[in-house]
């Protein structure tokens, strides 16, 4: 009983998702651009199937690549439009701006923003966060990385994030989740962590659950120098750290 309670509140949450991030948006542009009101039933079909393209890429682990762009990059970019639209709606409202203009603008801030998001999605950025705190010593120096997403991404962007830290003095490496997310990634092009000569602490993310056999691959991340700590800690230098994974389970 609980697990059909489970499983129709995903089904549910994922076909309300689908309308409101991936078909709401476009229909409301669609009105302001070319005056046409949104189908109910066209709307209803719409979000039913891309709600079975969704279940069926995160149930089935598929990993194929134009269905996991269009589920990932269709997302973001609905994500975006979603809260350009709403406020597009606001100023409609009080007849601020014509109905025509006002759409033009908003497809072209969906346009630029993603494109934004996108370049930005692409570039690696350091941030210095200093913690003080009397409980500790002796200084230490932590890098923490998460959401690498590798197959989504490819290898190369994990190579850009090491060789944008490997001149920084640091301890060791905290993983904090989403390291791998496609059942295609090749494990084999982990090897590239070998050139890091610290200590590499991993936790699962929820994306880790989404591929094919994660736990015999996750057993395998000790392999390439990655310790998974799950639901254990370790003291470094008067730090206690505490490794708790993701609570996703898989089917």
């Amino acid at each position: 009983m609980k697990k059909l309670y489970q499983d129709s509140t995903f089904y549910l949450v994922v076909f309300i998702v689908s309308y409101f991030i991936y078909i709401y948006p476009f229909e409301i542009l669609n009105d302001f651009l070319f005056n046409e009101k949104p189908n109910r039933r066209s709307s209803l079909l719409y979000s039913l199937f891309i709600s079975i393209l969704v279940i069926f890429y995160f149930r089935s682990k598929n990993t194929f690549l134009p269905l996991k762009f269009f589920i990932y990059e269709g997302m973001g970019i609905g994500f975006i439009s979603f809260w350009i639209i709403n406020i597009s709606l606001i100023v409609n409202y009080f007849k601020i701006i014509d109905k025509y203009t006002l759409g033009v603008l908003s497809l072209f801030l969906i346009i630029i923003i993603s494109l934004v998001g996108i370049l930005y999605g692409r570039l690696i950025f350091t941030k210095k966060i200093k913690i003080l705190s009397n409980k500790i010593k002796k200084q230490s120096n932590i890098i923490f990385i998460s959401d690498v997403h590798l197959g989504t991404n490819t290898i190369s962007h994990l190579q850009k994030i090491l060789d944008k830290i490997k001149n920084l003095k640091y301890d060791f490496i905290l993983i904090g989740g989403d390291l791998i997310d496609s059942s295609s990634f090749d494990l084999s092009k982990l090897s590239i962590f070998k050139q890091i000569s610290k200590p590499i602490y991993f936790v699962t993310g929820n994306h880790e659950y989404y591929i094919e056999n994660h736990r015999e691959k996750l057993n395998k991340l000790n392999q390439f120098g990655i310790i998974i700590l799950d639901k254990e800690n370790i003291h470094i230098n008067d730090i206690n750290i505490t490794g708790i994974n993701d609570k996703q389970t898989s089917k």
